[in-house]
């Protein structure tokens, strides 16, 4: 394009003044400029574009979402150890008394591994008390602390929904909120046959009955 300019000059250059032609001819390089520069941006957006597509498709969540709780399979996603039993009797019957096959349940349907009758409770600092509770129809955790003359500040009384372990080595509780489970900050210890602190547990700082427990 630059051979096509100058010849057109050179054809004109006797015609018109040395400053005019002077003037065309910067006229004409940053014509050229101007394109030679617009060829290339447009390449360079083409360019861009066709890389910044597929990260277009993904996705983040906003600090405003609202993140739904994990909602409970209901009783037709699976057919239960039940529906084994009617094909494989024997295997069923073995592993109803394998510590794997009593790892979960309601805390009401588990079976009794825990002393309910005696030192049910333990303090842990001296200043915080721990207490568990049965009845035919609930499962109480209790947590309540003293100040230095010994009155009571506060008791808190959780109703508990699961039990997690056999109790072989010991037996850990989750509280149902709603879809959310939280940890009790009480276990069993099969092995000394007393209550005490669950694992991860500070004594006098711990997240009492809002230990978050999630899938892992």
């Amino acid at each position: 394009m630059l051979r096509i300019i100058f010849h057109f000059m050179g054809s004109f250059r006797r015609l018109i003044p040395r400053a005019l032609w002077a003037t065309f001819l910067l006229a004409g390089i940053a014509v050229v400029v101007g394109l030679v520069r617009h060829n290339r941006l447009s390449d360079y957006r083409s360019s861009e574009h066709r890389q910044a597509t597929p990260a277009a498709k993904l996705t983040t969540a906003s600090p405003n979402d609202v993140i739904e709780p994990p909602q409970p399979p209901s009783d037709d996603d699976w057919v239960g150890s039940q529906k084994c039993a009617q094909c494989h009797r024997e295997i069923w019957e073995s592993y109803q008394s394998h510590p794997m096959a009593n790892s979960a349940a309601n805390v009401l349907e588990a079976s009794i591994v825990e002393d309910y009758t005696r030192q049910t409770s333990f303090s842990q600092p001296a200043s915080r008390t721990y207490r568990v509770e049965r009845t035919p129809e609930y499962v109480w955790h209790h947590e309540s602390m003293t100040d230095k003359a010994g009155d009571v500040l506060y008791d808190q009384a959780v109703e508990i929904d699961y039990a997690i372990g056999s109790g072989k080595r010991g037996r850990s509780y989750l509280i149902d909120r709603g879809g959310l489970l939280k940890a009790s900050p009480i276990t069993w210890y099969s092995q000394g046959q007393r209550w005490g602190l669950s694992p991860g547990y500070q004594p006098r700082i711990h997240q009492r009955f809002d230990r978050r427990v999630i899938d892992g």
